[in-house]
């Protein structure tokens, strides 16, 4: 028997008179007897956005509008069981994002709008002013710092902190008042923090707090 918070997969809260509240169950969407451990919910055109788990589909984007009929399956992003593991949910420019199967997915919020930006390994993604910031891969360079336009649709490497075909291993993508911030590796002083405006010249390692090529990653991530 499922427990009865697992049951309410998805759950809406409407405010009535008197400050009541009435909460109802709007759809069942794994009815196997378990949950459908819906996650990263995000608002995006009076609907919300989510992962939710199906035996049939795995983790997959679905969508709703707080009925039971619209409550549905955005996108069999990869076909079958297995699922895509849709996250980092983000809405830019009239357009819903989101990282999913190792790619960025745009979406309009139909599901023949639901398409693929760019191929990523990134852990999230972060958007400051019209980029959004992802790990980016090339031979020249490895893996990378990149940024996609959503004025132009480009992409473009940001800068090459580990200079060369190595990793700068880059993890942690916050936007903290319109600059990114991050950790990365490049090659000389460990994991360190890092910020960037955008542009080559302006990202640029905060402190070697460790001084030397020894990692403070530990210590400044928490």
């Amino acid at each position: 028997m499922k427990s009865r918070f697992l049951s309410f997969l998805l759950v809406i809260l409407s405010f009535k008179n008197f400050g009541q509240t009435n909460i109802r169950l709007v759809k069942d969407i794994n009815q196997n007897q378990k949950s459908s451990s819906i996650s990263y919910l995000c608002s995006y055109n009076n609907s919300v956005y989510f992962r939710a788990n199906t035996p049939e589909y795995g983790e997959e984007v679905w969508k709703s509008d707080g009925t039971e009929n619209g409550t549905v399956l955005l996108k069999d992003i990869r076909v079958g069981a297995d699922g895509s593991s849709p996250h980092s949910f983000l809405v830019a420019n009239g357009y819903l994002y989101f990282l999913a199967d190792n790619k960025i997915w745009k979406s309009d919020g139909t599901e023949n709008g639901t398409i693929i930006i760019v191929n990523t390994s990134s852990d999230n993604i972060c958007l400051v002013g019209n980029n959004i910031y992802y790990l980016g891969y090339n031979y020249q360079t490895g893996e990378e710092l990149w940024k996609l336009n959503l004025i132009n649709n480009t992409t473009s490497l940001v800068k090459d902190i580990n200079a060369g075909i190595s990793y700068s291993y880059i993890a942690g993508l916050q936007n903290i008042d319109g600059t990114l911030y991050f950790s990365a590796n490049d090659g000389i002083h460990g994991y360190e923090p890092w910020k960037s405006d955008g542009t080559e010249s302006g990202t640029i390692m905060i402190k070697d707090i460790n001084v030397g090529s020894s990692s403070s990653f530990d210590e400044w991530q928490n």
